[in-house]
Parts: C-alpha cells; structure tokens; sequence
C-alpha cells in the first residue's frame, strides 16, 4: 500500500493497467480503527468547516475587518474549506470499504488528489504572504502605504491561486483508477499512472516549494519584526495612545506566527512521511501511523479559526457582533411575520365588518322603503275609499 499520494486514499503502488492478485484476501479496517477516525474525521469536518465559513463571513460582512492581512487570511479559511471537503469527507467513505478501494470514479480520483495538493499549497503561499505584508508594515512603514493595500493583496491571492492550480494540474494527468484482482472478484483502486519512482522527485520539489523554503522566509521575517517590535518597546511605553496601537500590531503578529507554528508542527508529520516513503525502504506504512498522520494534517484546517477567537480582541468583537445581529434579525424578522399576520387578520375582519355594516344599512334603506312605500298605497287606497263614500 501506498499513501504518500492522498490524504484520504490509500494507493497502489503498482502502475501496470492490470493488477492480478489472485490470492489477495478481502481486507477492511478495524472496527476500532472505523469508530475512531469516523469520530475524528466528522467532528474535525463540522468544526472545520463552520469555523471557517464563520471567519469569511465575518471579515466579509465587517467594513472594519477588511484589511490586507485579513484577506490573507480568507484566502487560507477558504483552502482550509476546501482542504477537508476533498479529504476529510472521503477518507470518512473510504473507512468502510475495503482497503485501497476506490469507488468515486475516475474523474474524482485525479480531482480530488488535485484539490487537496492545491488547498495545502495556497495555504502555505498565503501564510507567507500575510508574514511578507506584516513585515513590510512593522520593519517598513513608509513602503507600506502603497505596499499594503486591499487591492494589492487581492492580486496577490489571485496570483497564489492562479500559480498553485498551474502547478497541480499535474495530478490531473499521472493518476488513474485501475482494476485489483483477489479471491472474490475485482475492485478498482486509485493509483500511479506511471512508475512509482518517478513521483519522488515530485514529492521532494512539493516538500521544499511548499513547505521548506515558505517557514525558512516566515522564520527569517518573524526573526526581524521581533527585534523591531523589542527595539522599540521603550519608545512605545512613554507614549500612550502610540502604545495601545503598537500592542494591538504586536497582537496580531503573535496570532499570525501561532498560525505559522501550528502549520508547521501538524504538517511535519506527513510531509516527512511522504519524503521518507519516497527515498526509503522498507517503507512506513502502520494504519495507525497513517491514521495519526492524516488526523494531524486534518486538525491544521480546524484550528485556526480557533486560534483568532482566542487570540484576537477584533475578531471576539466582530464574531460576537455578527451573532448577535443574526439572532437579532431572525427575531426581528419572527416579530414582523407575526405582527403581519396579526395585521393581515385585523384588516380582513375590519373589512369584513365594514361589508356587514353595509349590508345592515342597505337592508334597513330597503325595510324603509318598503314601508314607506305601503304607507303610501295605504293613504292612497283610504283617500279612494273616501272619495267613493262621498259621491
């Protein structure tokens, strides 16, 4: 088995169109190791996945939380999202068939391989980007002022996305499904398109790209607005209002590095995994190791929204502010539907009464009629009679 490839897909290493294993035995995981990870899995998606989504809507929603950084950090919410779509939700499936099936078709085998290599790859680029902007704005703030701007970070994010999905697209074409043969008929598996050895080099060039030389830059950027921000302090105390805003900036740095560093500490794992499978033999392939690894590399899309909440007085204010509305609105909109209804029945049955009212005076203008109209034949028919009488 191999799983250097996918974060929810055990892979064949095998690269022949046709896998004859004619006495491989129908092998499933562990009820144990099912209940765990479906556990792990799931509660990882739903946290992941409404933290994140929460962080979006905040910094979308909020004109005050929209700032270079905090688009930087959209932009890592949502490859987060995406991360445990195409990874968490899959290895969830894949725990209860056998091991190494692949029942998703091809076409998802290729995408979702992509995806997750793609999602990891923008999450590492814009965390360096939001650590190159923050270093600008502390250890250059004249330059900041046309550096680090909205607009300027949207392009950038936009250059992320646009160089990481270029750069993936080599998924889309080295992987394919192919059929294994065992002693209850066959099953199709994701795998390598061609031999395993040539991925090594691929492995090696991701491992570096995205993930060596990104925290070698943040360590080096984080080093220097260290010492900045030390230089400065006592400058910073004498003066009160320049120091409540160089402690908010000294906030932020502190957020944005603990994300830099859980980054880093649950990547490590499976990043020396996949490098130590590519070069080594035997190779390290435990269940539960892998089942470690993955859980790590899950848990980094899960915390850092988290994080922000812990760390960030903006961010508490805007989340607890975006709650609050919410709820506010939904009552507001609860107390107008119900005020409207009551309002639609008021009026019907003022309409209504108005209509009887009508009725009752066209009636009593009728009666009325009606008997002035007898009176009238009556007075008519006496003054006959007496005019009969007469002559």
């Amino acid at each position: 088995m191999d799983y250097n490839i996918s974060l929810s897909t055990s892979l064949m290493p095998n690269s022949s169109q046709y896998i004859n294993l004619s006495v491989r035995p129908a092998i499933y995981y562990s009820l144990p190791y099912r209940l765990l990870g479906t556990i792990a899995a799931t509660l990882i998606l739903i946290v992941g996945l409404s933290g994140n989504l929460l962080v979006i809507t905040v910094i979308t929603w909020s004109s005050k939380m929209r700032s270079p950084t905090n688009c930087y950090l959209v932009s890592l919410s949502f490859s987060d999202m995406l991360f445990l779509l195409h990874a968490t939700a899959p290895f969830i499936w894949e725990l209860y068939v056998m091991i190494g099936q692949w029942t998703l078709g091809t076409h998802a085998c290729r995408i979702i391989v992509a995806m997750q290599y793609l999602c990891v790859d923008t999450s590492a680029l814009s965390m360096a980007a939001f650590s190159v902007e923050r270093w600008v704005a502390i250890c250059h703030p004249m330059r900041a002022q046309t550096l680090c701007t909205v607009n300027r970070a949207l392009k950038i994010i936009a250059g992320i996305w646009i160089f990481c999905a270029a750069y993936n697209c080599v998924w889309l074409f080295t992987l394919d499904t192919q059929v294994v043969e065992y002693v209850y008929g066959t099953y199709r598996t994701c795998t390598y398109k061609f031999s395993r050895m040539r991925y090594s080099t691929v492995y090696l060039l991701d491992f570096i790209l995205f993930y060596t030389l990104p925290l070698g830059l943040i360590f080096v950027m984080y080093t220097q607005i260290t010492l900045r921000l030390f230089k400065f302090h006592k400058s910073i105390c004498l003066n009160l209002n320049k120091g409540k805003s160089e402690s908010n900036r000294n906030a932020v740095v502190k957020m944005l590095m603990a994300v830099v560093i859980l980054f880093a500490v649950f990547w490590f794992p499976y990043r020396t995994l996949v490098v130590y499978n590519s070069f080594v033999t035997p190779k390290r392939t435990d269940y539960w190791l892998i089942l470690f690894v993955k859980t790590m590399a899950y848990l980094n899309s899960t915390v850092n929204p988290i994080l922000y909440n812990a760390m960030s007085k903006k961010f508490r204010r805007a989340f607890r502010l975006l709650i609050t509305q919410t709820s506010c609105f939904g009552r507001q909109s609860k107390m107008n539907s119900v005020l409207g209804s009551r309002r639609t029945e008021c009026i019907r049955s003022r309409d209504y009464f108005r209509h009887v009212q009508q009725q009752r005076h066209q009636l009593s203008r009728t009666v009325a009629n009606l008997t002035q109209a007898n009176e009238s034949q009556a007075l008519a028919s006496n003054n006959k009679n007496e005019a009969l009488a007469e002559g």
